[in-house]
């Protein structure tokens, strides 16, 4: 795939570390960044260097502008223009052209210093003091900015400023990208690159979370069940049939008689969630469970925490690894073989442990496809949702173990209570 490409544009010296953090975070992303203080840059030794830097802004997806205290060398001294400026203004033009993202950095003392300029205008404004030494107090040189008049004009045109009036005046349309935003730290840089880049997804965790679902479609596919052009979950039908022969754990031992017709359609919908071939395989869900993409963080405890969608990750591998145990030791083949071959008329009676059995497989083949679709719909961004899980076929057992299983809470109660005994 092509990486996503970034121009990095700023004055070098007084952002020199800045430029570096900027450029090895989002390489670590997967990114591409042009940067003209790196011999990774690329431009054509046959252009001058300004005129190398603009070109090179043109293939960009993204350009950062960094304003800080400095203003750099002038590509057009007459018209007071910097190269910083022009590239500026070359990445403006693509943006009104194609979208080039653009993403605005101005340090907060340097933002500080304009709003003071600002409102010593004002203050020079209401004094009626002489034009000419008006000019010359408000260009008044700055220990803090080598050209502070500049660069506030700078941040004005990046904010576009001007035509934000008139188009409030219904002169014309409200410009974009020009949002500016302050930072003082490379972490609130970070905050606000991230989001735009992945929709706060870094490249590996895309890459793992694609995998992934891929791999839950796979498995998806293979438990579906197909009568004729029509594709569903085996839910409705087995749940049917199970809930017209209840199973009690007194009658494990005895006989269940059921129709022929019932006995079959019972069989062909295990059979058919069997599938051909070996067990299910879940290579990028086991992947999945032990890395950090899932977890979240807990600011108040300090420490990371499992997710929903994790925990139905783990949910999800004991139900296969179950599934594929049971469907590795029983051979229902055989079983129907038997079972026809000694049918009385239309009825045909089953071994009430064998009705278990493949109840119990059908079950697990319906939790894993319900698990299956809610963890696809949140990785495709929807909310994830706990599907109900079905636990045993026997009458009542199925609501007394979910009673006995003990929830997160109440773990996270017990482990409160016994470290501060």
């Amino acid at each position: 795939m092509r990486r996503p490409r970034f121009f990095l544009s700023s004055t070098i010296y007084d952002f020199h570390d800045l430029r570096s953090a900027i450029k090895f975070y989002l390489e670590a992303q997967g990114c591409e960044v042009r940067a003209s203080d790196y011999t990774t840059f690329g431009p054509s030794l046959l252009d001058h260097s300004y005129k190398a830097c603009i070109d090179l802004i043109e293939p960009c997806d993204y350009f950062i502008l960094l304003i800080g205290t400095r203003v750099g060398g002038f590509v057009d001294v007459e018209k007071n223009i910097s190269i910083t400026q022009a590239e500026y203004r070359a990445a403006y033009e693509l943006h009104k052209s194609r979208g080039l993202q653009l993403l605005n950095f101005v340090r907060r003392e340097v933002w500080q210093v304009r709003e003071s300029r600002k409102d010593l205008e004002a203050v020079l404004r209401d004094l009626a003091i002489e034009a000419q030494t008006a000019e010359a107090i408000k260009k008044h040189k700055s220990k803090f900015a080598e050209d502070a008049d500049f660069i506030s004009r700078f941040i004005d045109e990046v904010s576009r400023n001007e035509e934000t009036v008139r188009a409030s005046k219904g002169k014309g349309e409200f410009p974009t990208g020009n949002w500016v935003h302050q930072f003082s730290e490379f972490r609130e840089i970070v905050e606000a690159i991230q989001p735009r880049i992945f929709r706060g997804i870094a490249v590996d965790e895309a890459v793992e979370r694609r995998s992934l679902e891929r791999e839950l479609l796979d498995i998806l596919g293979r438990r579906l069940i197909k009568i004729k052009t029509t594709v569903g979950s085996p839910e409705m039908p087995i749940v049917n049939l199970w809930k017209s022969m209840p199973l009690a754990v007194e009658d494990l031992t005895g006989q269940k008689t059921m129709s022929f017709k019932e006995w079959s359609t019972l069989l062909v919908f295990c059979l058919a969630v069997k599938g051909p071939g070996g067990g299910i395989e879940a290579i990028a869900l086991q992947r999945a469970i032990v890395s950090p993409t899932f977890l979240k963080y807990n600011s108040a405890q300090s420490r990371y925490e499992e997710t929903p969608a994790l925990r139905a990750m783990v949910l999800l591998k004991d139900e296969i690894d179950s599934f594929n145990r049971a469907r590795e030791t029983e051979d229902f083949t055989k079983e129907m073989v038997s079972i026809a071959h000694n049918k009385k008329g239309n009825d045909v009676s089953v071994k009430v442990a064998l009705l278990v059995e493949m109840f119990s497989l059908a079950f697990r083949a319906i939790n894993i496809v319900n698990l299956c679709v809610a963890l696809i719909e949140f990785l495709r961004g929807g909310e994830f949702v706990m599907p109900e899980l079905r636990l045993s076929p026997i009458s009542r057992m199925d609501k007394e173990l979910k009673a006995e299983v003990i929830t997160q809470a109440e773990l996270e109660a017990f482990l409160l209570q016994a470290i501060n005994k």
